[in-house]
């Protein structure tokens, strides 16, 4: 099945063009199907797993109000088939799309949190302050305060790709990525979901106008509650 799914993928452009001709239904109907039922296996796998529901790929289809993928094929146009062809191939072709791969993704992106100079003086603080939490920072690390950190992080960063899209490619993913995880440290449970988003709005539309804006001086500045005052105005301004 894997092979005949990459097949369907990658499928010659100019086989592509004939599939759109009225008299080719059929086939156009065999192939949908095909890569429909592909598609909802690995939503309903997903969707079994706590992680799994903050997959990118998972999300998109949620967010467009969908659970899965369409079957009933005999009430589609010619032209809704091949919709469903562009979006099952959308999906499929993401890594995030099946388990295996998302977890590949959450795995070398959480190594690189791991390593985010924020993350880590936000934890030795911790470590200082609170022996307890010294006293159970390995075991619960790896479990609890990741598991949590790492479900709002993707919360967020599905909602910037929702605002954003390829924008986020351009400023290079990576680095907001890490900004974000900066964010959510610092302000921890002092700001909603919202307050951070807004704030992310401020500095990714920053960024994308002025590749020299000052990330160093905007994270310094929102670890106050004045700080995210001020974000919080800079948005409202930018919202006008």
């Amino acid at each position: 099945m894997a092979n005949k799914i990459n097949d369907l993928l990658n499928m010659d452009y100019n086989v592509l063009v004939e599939l759109t001709k009225g008299e080719n239904r059929s086939q156009l109907e065999s192939v949908v199907k095909t890569m429909t039922n592909a598609s909802n296996r690995r939503l309903r796998e997903l969707s079994k797993s706590e992680v799994g529901q903050y997959s990118p790929a998972y999300m998109n289809v949620i967010d467009s109000g969908k659970k899965r993928f369409s079957q009933n094929y005999s009430k589609m146009s010619h032209n809704d088939l091949m919709h469903q062809y562009a979006e099952t191939k959308k999906f499929l072709s993401a890594k995030s799309s099946t388990l295996k791969g998302w977890n590949e993704i959450r795995g070398a992106i959480r190594n690189r949190l791991a390593t985010n100079k924020a993350t880590n003086e936000v934890d030795n603080e911790k470590l200082k302050k609170n022996k307890m939490f010294r006293e159970s920072y390995k075991s619960e690390r790896s479990a609890k305060i990741w598991h949590n950190r790492e479900q709002r992080f993707w919360k967020l960063y599905n909602r910037l790709v929702n605002e954003y899209g390829t924008i986020l490619t351009q400023l290079d993913s990576d680095r907001i990525q890490e900004i974000l995880m900066t964010v959510q440290l610092q302000r921890n449970k002092a700001s909603t979901d919202d307050d951070i988003i807004q704030a992310m709005n401020v500095l990714v539309q920053n960024l994308y106008y002025d590749s020299k804006y000052d990330v160093d001086k905007f994270l310094e500045d929102i670890k106050t509650v004045e700080g995210m005052e001020e974000v919080r105005l800079a948005y409202g301004l930018l919202q006008d």
